[in-house]
């Protein structure tokens, strides 16, 4: 099995990192989502950026804030390359003429730091940062702590070192919302079923045959309450499975997948 794609920037995160350590406390200083806190433009301008990483700007129809984790909001994006930075060749679309996409809120206690996370998803199939074309990708931003950024670069590594699959690929990158200096984040690739990204065979929504229910399931073992949901029982205790894809399911896939986790969580607790 080839080996997925390792990006080539720790040197940029690291320098990006190191100077920028006298803002670690952006986590928790930075304007919160969508410029909803008074002056935050002045504190924190675009100026702040370190110039070792590439500058990714989005604007907002209106300047329009993003308040939630439902509703998208229209926007602009292109990304800019620092003189100090290598990857010249990553520069996306201009201020005047940008990428369109919408953006909303992303995350589970996450999204109530000051510094939020966001899913991004291109009106149209994009690449971006030299990742496969996609509609679909996240901007995590390590809101606890420079550790986090650090974390999660080390953690993918890892993962691409074991050799097992395709694992999110992703690039750090400093943003710029409305003109606001937002600090570091990680755009990654969102999870999906795509030959680009997890290329499996994907269960049909409302499947009711035997042989092919226990195939190509998107499922995430969750602590938070979501629509399209399972709930394993174990004794005191629930499991609660999402099903990313499929989302509908038939009264078969519904009981399979309980009864597939079943074992799992008499293991768990």
């Amino acid at each position: 099995m080839s080996k997925t794609f390792t990006p080539p920037h720790f040197k940029q995160l690291f320098f990006a990192i190191l100077s920028i350590a006298s803002l670690t406390t952006i986590s928790s200083s930075a304007a919160n989502a969508g410029n909803t806190a008074p002056n935050t433009s002045e504190q924190w301008n675009a100026d702040m950026a370190s110039g070792t990483l590439p500058v990714m700007h989005i604007n907002t129809e209106n300047s329009q804030p993003i308040v939630d984790k439902e509703n998208y909001v229209s926007a602009g994006l292109w990304i800019e390359i620092p003189e100090n930075c290598d990857d010249k060749q990553l520069g996306l679309a201009s201020a005047d003429n940008p990428v369109k996409l919408n953006i909303r809120g992303r995350g589970n206690s996450s999204w109530k730091e000051d510094k939020k996370p966001y899913k991004i998803k291109f009106d149209k199939k994009t690449e971006i940062l030299g990742m496969p074309k996609h509609k679909h990708f996240a901007l995590l931003a390590g809101a606890n702590s420079y550790t986090d950024w650090l974390g999660q670069a080390v953690g993918k590594e890892l993962a691409n070192m074991t050799e097992l699959g395709w694992v999110p690929r992703y690039y750090p990158v400093e943003l710029i919302l409305n003109g606001r200096y937002d600090g570091i984040y990680f755009l990654y690739e969102s999870v999906k079923i795509d030959s680009n990204r997890l290329d499996i065979f994907e269960q049909p929504e409302e499947n009711t045959a035997p042989a092919t229910i226990p195939y190509g399931w998107l499922v995430e073992v969750d602590n938070y309450a979501d629509e399209f949901q399972v709930m394993v029982p174990d004794g005191e205790y629930s499991m609660r499975v999402t099903h990313k894809s499929p989302e509908i399911l038939s009264d078969m896939q519904r009981q399979w997948l309980i009864d597939d986790f079943t074992p799992y969580g008499d293991h768990t607790w």
